[in-house]
Parts: C-alpha cells; sequence; structure tokens
C-alpha cells in the first residue's frame, strides 16, 4: 500500500532504506524494549525520495514525504535568505550552539551532531546542545540517565550497577525495560518487602519470562535462555536464528526453521530477507544489491 501511495505521488522506493526500518524490528524480536527502535544515529534514511536537487524549491508531500533526492530533505532555509521550502542535506550534522529549530513556527532546521553528545533543544533555545554528562542537567549521554526526584532538579546520573537499588520506569535509561540499570542487568522489582535492586539478565539454560535474556540469547516458549539457532533449528521470528540464518517458513508454514540467508539471485519474501549488501526486490521476490533497486519498475 505505501508502494503504491508513493508511486502516485511520483516518488522512487529507497530498498536500503526499508530493508534497515524492517530489520530494526526483527532484531527487536518479541522483546517490549521499544527504545530500541529509537535511532542509534542521528541521521534516518529516507524510504522514498523524489527528483529535485539539492538547493531546488520542493513540497511537502502526503505521509511525511517530499519530492527531494534520496539524500536531501525538504525544509525552510535557517539563515530566512530563501523563501518557502528548499532541498537540503538529509543530515547536515549541526555543530553545538546552531540553529536547530525555531520554536514560534514550529520548523527544523536541521539535525544536531549526534556523534558529538549533541541535541536539538526544542523547548528553549532552539539550538543544537550537548547531552548532559553526569551531575550535569537533563537530557543524559547515552551511558547515563536522567533523575527526576533529586532535590536539585533533574540531574543525569549514571546507570546502577549490578545489586544497587532501583525502581521500575524511574528516570529515563536506554537499557531493556525502561529502568535505571545498567547493560544486561534489569530491575528485580518490588518483590514483597524487598527493595528492587538491579540484577544480571538470566544466562543461556537459566530460566527466564519478561526480564529477557542476557546478549544475544533469546527466552523461548518454555521460559528458558537459549542461543539463536542455527540451519535447520525451529524458530518463531527472525530473532530466533543466529546471524545470517533466517526463520524460513517457505518449507512448512506450521513448523518454520533457520535457514542461511540467501545470496544475489536467489528467492525471497521480505526487504531484510537476503545475505548481508543485498535487498530483497519487491517486484520480483530476489535477492539484488541495494543500489540496483532505485525505481518502481523498469
Amino acid at each position: 500500500e505505501a508502494l503504491d501511495e508513493a508511486a502516485a505521488l511520483g516518488l522512487e522506493y529507497n530498498p536500503s532504506c526499508g530493508a534497515a526500518e524492517v530489520g530494526r524490528f526483527a532484531d527487536l524480536g518479541c522483546s517490549t524494549a521499544f527504545d530500541a527502535l529509537e535511532p542509534t544515529s542521528a541521521c534516518p534514511c529516507k524510504l522514498f525520495f523524489g527528483e529535485q536537487q539539492r538547493g531546488e524549491p520542493c513540497e511537502l508531500l502526503a505521509n511525511g514525504y517530499d519530492d527531494c533526492g534520496r539524500e536531501l530533505e525538504c525544509r525552510a532555509d535557517p539563515e530566512g535568505i530563501e523563501p518557502g521550502e528548499t532541498c537540503q542535506e538529509l543530515c547536515p550534522y549541526l555543530k553545538g550552539g546552531a540553529l536547530c529549530y525555531d520554536i514560534p513556527s514550529q520548523t527544523s532546521y536541521g539535525t544536531c551532531n549526534y556523534e558529538q553528545l549533541l541535541y536539538c533543544d526544542t523547548e528553549e533555545t532552539g539550538t543544537c546542545r550537548p547531552l548532559g554528562l553526569i551531575g550535569e542537567p537533563c537530557p543524559c549521554a547515552p551511558w547515563a540517565f536522567c533523575d527526576v526526584e533529586s532535590p536539585f532538579g533533574p540531574v543525569c546520573v549514571g546507570l546502577r550497577g549490578e545489586g544497587e537499588s532501583c525502581a521500575v520506569g524511574q528516570g529515563q535509561g536506554l537499557f531493556f525495560g525502561g529502568d535505571i540499570c545498567g547493560e544486561d542487568l534489569y530491575c528485580s522489582g518490588n518483590v514483597g518487602l524487598v527493595e528492587p535492586v538491579c540484577v544480571s539478565l538470566p544466562g543461556e539454560g537459566e530460566s527466564c519470562r519478561f526480564e529477557g535474556c542476557r546478549g544475544a540469547l533469546f527466552c523461548n516458549d518454555v521460559e528458558v535462555c537459549v542461543a539463536p539457532g542455527m540451519s535447520g533449528a525451529p524458530c518463531e521470528g527472525d530473532y530466533q536464528c543466529a546471524e545470517g540464518f533466517f526463520c524460513d517458513e517457505s518449507i512448512d508454514p506450521s513448523a518454520p526453521s533457520c535457514a542461511p540467508l540467501p545470496g544475489e539471485g536467489q528467492p525471497c519474501a521480505s526487504f531484510d530477507e537476503c545475505a548481508p549488501g543485498l535487498v530483497c526486490n519487491p517486484f520480483d521476490d530476489v535477492c539484488e544489491p541495494a543500489e540496483a533497486l532505485v525505481c518502481f519498475g523498469g
């Protein structure tokens, strides 16, 4: 449906972006850690693109699309020199102090450089500002969380280690469950009168439930942490298969199993069901190099 809508608007499909977006959800599996779906880079990819080039006038279309090229987006000139919207870099990576957002008009002027730990302050200054380090005001760098209960106002503090006290849902933790525990840890929750603490996620062969498992392990249907399967292993989704494999339903939909990702020219059924560097051509359902698919049909 989205392909048809974009085609009607005269836009082309970006298959490598499609594969990346689908892959983010596949990596999540049955986990409820939806924070993991947040982009790890400040530079989003563009699923559909038009023909307008850099600096040319552009048009904002339905469903958030625009008619700028693959690496461009349609937005207002931050300097106010050019009237209306023009095609500009999709990821200009604005520097600290640069204007990124006009608060009165709610207009975005670009993306702050996340790799330099910058964020766009859309509430007070409209400029790129550094994420808070430990002891500094929120919002926080990835290795910290925002303690909203601090008597000094919201402040960045370090993620809690194993055995340290915690509270489920407290602050703005970036790891599993949204709690304040570090990587591969989770907040045990209130059990009777016992104060909740950060504990290690279950390892291979250990019992599991909603908290998930350590590293790449997953919680199977009998609530035991197991490693992703190799070729022929039963599966219920791609996340249950090892790297380089996918959950294949083509032979027996009632009993899918892990199979090697298909190579170039081999049949496929979804965007990310191909070996690295390849994507599934939605028109003939075979794996092809991503850059070979740049338009909707001939």
